[in-house]
C-alpha cells in the first residue's frame, strides 16, 4: 500500500489532511527536480546525474503520476496540470530515445551507448504497465 492508496482509503478525516499535505510536498519536489525540462527522468537529485537514463526510472516516474489521478480531486489544478503534461514529456521523450526499432525498450542509455537485454525483466514490463496505465487515464480524462 502506498500513500496515494492511503488517501484514497476510508481513514479518519485528519490523517487524511496529513497524508494529502505530504504527498503535495512530495509531489512538487519529485515533478521539480528529478525531470530535465524534456522529460528525461533524472537517475538522482543529489548530485543531479542525468545518465544513465534507465527504462525504470520512466516506468515507474509514469506510474506514479497516473497512479496520482486517483487523487486528482484533492490537488490544486495548476500542480494536476504539470503532472499531466509532464507525463506526456516522459512518454514522448522515453519512446524517442529508449525504444528500439522492434517495439522493445533499452534498459539503460549511457552517453556512450546503451544496454539492450530483451527480456521481459529488463524494463518490459514496467514500461507496458506504464504504458497501459497512461492509455487508461488518457482515455479517461478526453470522457
Amino acid at each position: 500500500m502506498n500513500l496515494v492508496d492511503l488517501l484514497c482509503d476510508e481513514t479518519d478525516s485528519s490523517l487524511r489532511m496529513e497524508l494529502l499535505e505530504s504527498l503535495v510536498k512530495g509531489l512538487q519536489f519529485y515533478v521539480t527536480n528529478l525531470f530535465a525540462d524534456s522529460g528525461r527522468p533524472r537517475f538522482q537529485f543529489a548530485p543531479p546525474v542525468d545518465y544513465p537514463a534507465d527504462i525504470y526510472c520512466s516506468g515507474e516516474s509514469l506510474t506514479l503520476l497516473c497512479d496520482i489521478e486517483h487523487v486528482s480531486g484533492m490537488l490544486n489544478p495548476e500542480l494536476l496540470a504539470h503532472v499531466r503534461r509532464l507525463r506526456r514529456k516522459i512518454v514522448r521523450w522515453t519512446v524517442n530515445h529508449m525504444q528500439n526499432r522492434d517495439g522493445s525498450f533499452c534498459y539503460r542509455l549511457y552517453t556512450w551507448g546503451r544496454i539492450n537485454p530483451r527480456s521481459i525483466r529488463w524494463g518490459q514490463a514496467i514500461m507496458l504497465k506504464a504504458l497501459a496505465r497512461l492509455l487508461l487515464y488518457e482515455t479517461k480524462s478526453k470522457d
